[in-house]
């Protein structure tokens, strides 16, 4: 499947339709600067209060592969 979109658009959405995924739009940041969303940047990695002492994949929750690994799980059931 092939989408005309403008600059920094995709191209190509991938013909694998069982691994398209539907999710909420409240979980993606487009500005990169939420912590624990689709899409976060590394400044806002980088910039988290108390980085030093910071747990280990903080910042990182809530990533596609996260929500791939739920789908994939529930669908063994």
């Amino acid at each position: 499947m092939y989408l005309e979109g403008g600059t920094g658009q995709p191209q190509n959405l991938g013909s694998n339709f069982s691994m398209w995924m539907l999710l909420e739009r409240v979980r993606f940041t487009l500005d990169g600067l939420e912590c624990n969303k689709i899409g976060v940047s590394y400044e806002a990695f980088n910039g988290q209060p108390d980085f030093c002492s910071a747990p280990f994949w903080s910042c990182l929750h809530n990533q596609l592969w996260n929500f791939w690994d739920v789908s994939t799980s529930n669908r063994n059931l």
